[in-house]
């Protein structure tokens, strides 16, 4: 959806509207787990529900005080937060604007993969996401989706010159802080399984053994120890105080069985930005 000053009041050049999921929209993504267990489709529900809400309120914080995480989201702006009434009780309402891009998997079917010129792009857009990958592991968080062509995008009105600095990653709602399981998932190699799915077809066969080796290669377990939350730990040392706290939807925050406390936290964080 584009943006103009009939939305906003104030026109915005090349932007897009970003609004957060349903919850028929989380209910279908819920299904398609194939939980048997009602009560844990509940709580997954709820869960995916308030990871997607937090996750996406607190990405659009950082990025506003952090300069290369305010390029790679794609400048995120949250321009409406307020309570709604659902069927089941209080719920957020999360809309920001982000850059405009094309989606990596949209930029890959332009590419001709049998040209070596047009190969070469594609990995290094594979490269590419590895060094988003990494950034984001040097302030504490991660894309546990490893959903490469869907999540991640290439910046629009630049031109396309396999440059980092014009890679975007365009899902906040998908990022975590949990480094535990994000160990546990690059231990799995999970990013192998995802390749594979029927909904990840974008990714051309030539560039999956890419893909997988250049993850195995790059964003070890090892790695990922190493850089995590570096940046945010010197930054937090020369300033004098603990940003822990700033982690995304750490356990203890919610209750991800109980969508209606969310709206609860989001509201609280809103107040304290002011």
């Amino acid at each position: 959806m584009y943006l103009d000053d009939t939305t906003l009041e104030v026109a915005e050049i090349r932007r897009v509207l970003k609004i957060a999921q349903t919850p028929a929209e989380v209910e279908r993504s819920v299904l398609r787990l194939n939980i048997e267990d009602r009560e844990e489709r509940s709580r997954k529900f709820g869960y995916l529900l308030a990871m997607g809400a937090v996750s996406t309120y607190s990405a659009i914080k950082w990025a506003a005080r952090e300069p290369d995480l305010d390029l790679l989201f794609g400048q995120p702006r949250l321009v409406e937060f307020r309570t709604g009434r659902l069927s089941y009780g209080a719920l957020y309402n999360l809309s920001y604007t982000q850059d405009l891009t094309t989606p990596i998997g949209d930029l890959l079917a332009t590419l001709n993969i049998n040209n070596e010129h047009d190969l070469r792009i594609g990995c290094q857009l594979i490269d590419n996401y590895i060094d988003a990958q990494l950034l984001l592991c040097s302030y504490g968080l991660c894309d546990p989706g490893f959903k490469f062509t869907d999540n991640c995008a290439q910046s629009i009105p630049a031109p396309f010159d396999d440059s980092f600095i014009n890679f975007r990653v365009i899902d906040l709602g998908e990022l975590s802080s949990d480094i535990a399981q994000f160990l546990d998932l690059i231990q799995k190699e999970d990013w192998r399984d995802i390749v594979n799915r029927s909904e990840y077809t974008q990714l051309p066969s030539e560039l999956q053994e890419y893909f997988n080796d250049a993850l195995k290669q790059r964003l070890t377990s090892e790695a990922v120890t190493k850089i995590w939350h570096t940046r945010i730990a010197s930054k937090s040392a020369e300033a004098g105080y603990d940003s822990s706290a700033d982690a995304i939807a750490s356990e203890n925050m919610i209750d991800y069985a109980v969508p209606s406390e969310i709206a609860v936290i989001l509201r609280r964080q809103s107040n304290e930005a002011r």
